[in-house]
């Protein structure tokens, strides 16, 4: 056998093995965000003309993560802070299969962007934001318990 024969399936062996470390790395990834609680599928758009970006969101005690089905980052795609956030007025779609889906406008830190969830997902959604913490005063007065 010739020696370039011998490098070049050595080369393939290794852009396959980085392939397949790579899906994994990548399923690892999803199992990982949707076996925590708190997670959950919801598709992203920036404004009412944009397509809609597949997704899901994970809640923090303070801000709403979302990240895209697709992509090899570890990091959210977006944050949004939950102090401040606001839900506008919810659009119901069904599909074929008989299931409730919400479209709801969001304002967050300044932004408008909509999110399209199921329905048991975004009463969760509901929850959390009405669940948050008043927020702090701002005015430098400081709360005692006695």
């Amino acid at each position: 056998m010739n020696p370039w024969i011998w490098w070049l399936l050595v080369a393939i062996a290794c852009v396959a093995l980085a392939c397949v470390s790579a899906t994994f790395a990548y399923l690892f990834k999803l199992r990982r965000r949707f076996k925590g609680d708190g997670s959950f599928l919801a598709s992203y758009r920036a404004s009412a003309g944009d397509g809609w970006t597949e997704g899901f969101c994970s809640y923090e005690a303070t801000a709403l993560s979302w990240y895209k089905l697709v992509s090899l980052s570890m990091r959210p795609h977006k944050t949004w802070s939950r102090s401040g956030m606001s839900l506008g007025h919810a659009t119901r779609r069904t599909d074929n299969e008989g299931t409730v889906w919400i479209a709801v406008p969001v304002t967050a830190d300044g932004h408008r962007f909509f999110l399209f969830l199921s329905e048991a997902d975004y009463n969760g959604l509901i929850s959390w934001c009405e669940a948050a913490p008043p927020a702090r005063p701002t005015t430098g007065v400081t709360y005692s318990l006695d």
